[in-house]
């Protein structure tokens, strides 16, 4: 396994420890009292010491951010500050954000194994069946001979309409079969993507992997989703990335989103299917452009500290070391995940460190890659000021800006379920929490305007609308999709 690591440290490092200097002509002598442990020694030979945890000049100037950096892969571990309140349960949160190289030559076109999943259940006639079949059709147009497709398509049963296939050999054939599809029938998911994923197992190894879910309605299965995305999650950890696209306003956002998540791949609401051309071929796009895959961080917590909740990514584990899965990443498109983190703050001091080790395949080689022992110290100080001066500004206001973007989809939520009062004042109350981040940290106020004036915003759509109603519906949806479109990216 190859490893790589580049460090940005800030304007603290370590201080040097000196037990005696005697300064002659011309010279400076280092010496070691009697009876004391040999001191470590650094570049040079010089020897150092760990920070005085009491020292406040160190605490202010130690690193909250260190740059991350492999062969075609380059991103950042930071935290919103390097100190904590003392004795007390106390929040910090933690970014990572990786970037797939975009130089020339980086991103060879790589060949695609894609199937496509189609809900061709009743309440998919009209518009939406026609402008379907007509995006899958130009899919195939886009789709080079090399490439392999299969589509599948389910109403209240699973149609294999195309097993995987090269796609110069069938495209011709496909293109008749694809005009034949009619609707009709119920929504049976899961089995539909149990057969996506089964035609694609027989693709060869250096294709990129990638099914992709068109859905209206709601899962009638009898399956709960949390079945449906362990099966999902099991193929993502093989290679097998999954996105989902929502049509109109009347499908279940929380399966769509589930099954994106779980298949570390893209969510998309759109309202009608007229904008179906555009998803697909960013999915064939992102496909074929992957530089990076099977990527996921390793995130190593001191006593002390555990995970409350990952935005951006699935985390597995609360404590000790949580893994955080990326999966495939395309030339020049980043991925961000921002931890919220529990501490249980003591007595001023150096808590410990928190550790981040990024593992990674490059897709031209299919060489694995490590970038290791990124790590940041956490301290325990009796101030706020203190707390105040290791602030992390950039990071501080962007990630927060996530939590409440989280918290402002669970207001849409209340206002789905006719509690209009609570989920204006949850509205309000966020207003004023970005108003004190912005406080916070001024030097990022003024890209959070955005966020403000939407969560104004959604509080006098909460009073106009309708939760019931179509215009109503898709606020709900549009909404949702855009502030989880900001957390990834």
């Amino acid at each position: 396994m190859k490893r790589s690591l580049k460090k940005k440290l800030g304007k603290g490092g370590w201080a040097l420890a000196l037990s005696v200097v005697a300064i002659a002509v011309g010279s400076i002598v280092l010496m070691r009292a009697p009876g004391h442990a040999a001191p470590r020694t650094g570049f040079g030979g010089i020897p150092v010491t760990d920070p005085d945890p009491g020292d406040v000049s160190v605490v202010q100037n130690g690193p909250t951010q260190l740059a991350l950096s492999g062969p075609l892969l380059d991103g950042h571990f930071a935290i919103s500050q390097g100190a904590v309140l003392a004795n007390g349960t106390r929040r910090l949160l933690a970014e990572l954000r990786l970037t797939a190289a975009d130089a020339p030559g980086a991103a060879q076109r790589q060949p695609v194994a894609l199937a496509v999943v189609l809900d061709v259940s009743g309440s998919m006639h009209g518009d939406k069946i026609a402008q379907a079949k007509n995006a899958v059709r130009q899919l195939v147009e886009r789709m080079r001979d090399e490439d392999q497709v299969a589509l599948i398509t389910y109403d209240h049963e699973t149609y294999v309409i195309q097993p995987l296939a090269r796609v110069g050999a069938v495209r011709s054939e496909l293109m008749r079969r694809i005009s034949a599809i009619q609707p009709g029938g119920g929504t049976v998911i899961p089995q539909a993507l149990l057969a996506g994923s089964q035609a694609l197992e027989g693709a060869p190894g250096n294709l990129v992997r990638r099914m992709v879910l068109l859905s209206d309605g709601l899962d009638g299965s009898g399956k709960t989703v949390e079945m449906v995305t362990r099966e999902i999650r099991g193929r993502a950890h093989r290679g097998l990335a999954t996105s989902s696209l929502g049509i109109g306003t009347d499908y279940d956002e929380r399966f769509m989103t589930s099954v994106a998540d779980a298949g570390r791949g893209n969510y998309e609401f759109l309202a009608d299917g007229a904008q179906l051309q555009t998803f697909l071929r960013r999915e064939l796009d992102q496909a074929s452009s992957t530089v990076v895959d099977n990527v996921a961080v390793l995130v190593t917590l001191p006593d002390g500290v555990r995970v409350a909740k990952v935005h951006g990514a699935e985390g597995n584990g609360t404590t000790g070391q949580v893994r955080v899965p990326f999966g495939a990443i395309p030339a020049g498109d980043s991925r961000r995940a921002v931890i919220e983190l529990e501490i249980a703050a003591g007595a001023p001091g150096v808590l410990g460190r928190l550790a981040a080790t990024v593992d990674y395949r490059t897709v031209a080689d299919r060489e694995f890659h490590q970038i290791a022992d990124a790590n940041l110290a956490l301290h325990v100080v009796s101030d706020e000021a203190q707390v105040a001066a290791t602030r992390n500004e950039s990071v501080y206001a962007d990630s927060w800006a996530v939590v409440i973007d989280a918290e402002q989809r669970a207001a849409v939520d209340l206002w789905r379920s006719g509690d209009t009062a609570q989920a204006q004042q949850v509205a309000r109350n966020n207003v004023a929490r970005l108003r004190q981040v912005q406080a916070a940290a001024p030097s990022a106020a003024p890209r959070l305007e955005g966020i403000v004036a939407e969560a104004e915003a959604d509080e006098a759509q909460f009073e106009a609308l309708s939760p019931s109603s179509a215009a109503g519906r898709g606020f709900g949806l549009g909404s949702n999709a855009r502030r989880r479109s900001r957390i990834a990216y």
